[in-house]
Parts: structure tokens; C-alpha cells; sequence
């Protein structure tokens, strides 16, 4: 059962650092890692590895970029808030 429930959060975790790279990569554009990277306050080599779920980030370290893009968590991970919010309806019913 322990096996089960770590993997789960395993693959949560990865789905979450790749919803995050692909948001920081529609974000950045065409701008570069060096001028993206300035702006949220983190390495280049840190947002490059972020990007490419490579490094997971920090709660903290996720607020503050938050806060650099004006953002909020379901800007971030819009698929989980939706599930959410659809879990939620349905056990209302």
C-alpha cells in the first residue's frame, strides 16, 4: 500500500513540475533565459531546469515567481483546478 501511495504522489509531482515548465515556457516567449530569469529573480540555469522538469521548486521560490508574473496558482495548474472544481460539483449533487 506504502508503494502505491508514494507513487501516486510521484506522478503528482511530476505532472506538476511539467505544468509548471510549460507555463514558465509560454510565458518566457521569445524573450531569453538570462532576460526571463532576471525577471522572475532566478538563474538562467535554474529556469532552464524548472522548464524542462529537470528541478522541482519550493513553495516559497513559487510564490515569488507568482508574484513577479501577477499570477496566481490556477494560471499555473489549470487542469488540477478544473478537476477540482469539477470533484467539487459533483459531490454536491
Amino acid at each position: 500500500m506504502r508503494t502505491l501511495f508514494f507513487g501516486n504522489v510521484s506522478l503528482m509531482r511530476e505532472r506538476l513540475d511539467s505544468q509548471l515548465g510549460e507555463f514558465l515556457r509560454r510565458k518566457r516567449g521569445q524573450m531569453t533565459y538570462a532576460r526571463f530569469a532576471k525577471k522572475l529573480g532566478i538563474t538562467p540555469s535554474t529556469l532552464f531546469r524548472l522548464e524542462h522538469g529537470q528541478q522541482s521548486i519550493t513553495l516559497g521560490r513559487l510564490e515569488h515567481i507568482m508574484e513577479r508574473l501577477k499570477c496566481n496558482f490556477a494560471d499555473i495548474f489549470p487542469a488540477q483546478f478544473k478537476r477540482d472544481r469539477s470533484r467539487g460539483s459533483q459531490r454536491k449533487n
